[in-house]
């Protein structure tokens, strides 16, 4: 049988072969529509952090709900309430309880402190009750952005609702030691 050496075949043959040696993030193509386009492609360690959101999250617009609906009640009106009061401030759930190997893998990429199985601080334990959520702020065309700008916007949405509904709140982006402007959590 004949081999079809035509350009067209040739270039869909060299395409996939292309596509599987060029690393993800140099595709521009992660999540749907491009959702982490605006995320940098390196993490300050030099890791590919855009293989590590599409493995956490690949979908974090399609998962928003069931990422809610994880976190326990008071929590999740606190997030809806903030999203109600401020359709211009978009954003979506991006991590909200934690099995046991999802809060592994957070500490082993260095997202999350590592938790001890018998931690003393109930803190360190939040994700994995369901009392912390990860927001992720998006942009006008659905895709990820951490700007401190858009954080602190997010962040000011969440402690008002949190207020109104007296829900007491903390923010990672005003703690003292690491920052973590993405994670709000329900205070004890």
């Amino acid at each position: 049988m004949p081999r079809d050496y035509s350009p067209l075949r040739l270039a869909m043959a060299f395409g996939i072969a292309l596509a599987a040696a060029v690393p993800a993030h140099a595709t521009g193509r992660f999540g749907p529509a491009d959702v982490y386009a605006r995320v940098p492609p390196i993490d300050d360690r030099g890791r590919d952090q855009l293989s590590m959101f599409n493995r956490w999250n690949p979908d974090p617009i399609g998962n928003h709900a069931r990422n809610l609906a994880s976190v326990r009640p008071d929590l999740a009106a606190v997030v809806r309430k903030a999203q109600g009061d401020n359709p211009g401030i978009r954003f979506v759930v991006g991590s909200g309880a934690r099995s046991e190997g999802q809060q592994r893998q957070a500490e082993a990429w260095g997202w999350s402190p590592r938790v001890h199985p018998f931690a003393r601080s109930p803190s360190l334990r939040k994700h994995l009750e369901g009392m912390a959520v990860d927001l992720w702020p998006l942009d006008e065309q659905n895709r990820v952005v951490f700007s401190p700008a858009q954080q602190s916007r997010v962040a000011g949405a969440m402690m008002r609702a949190a207020r109104d509904l007296g829900v007491r709140l903390s923010w990672g982006g005003n703690w003292r030691r690491k920052k973590d402007p993405t994670h709000f959590e329900l205070m004890r």
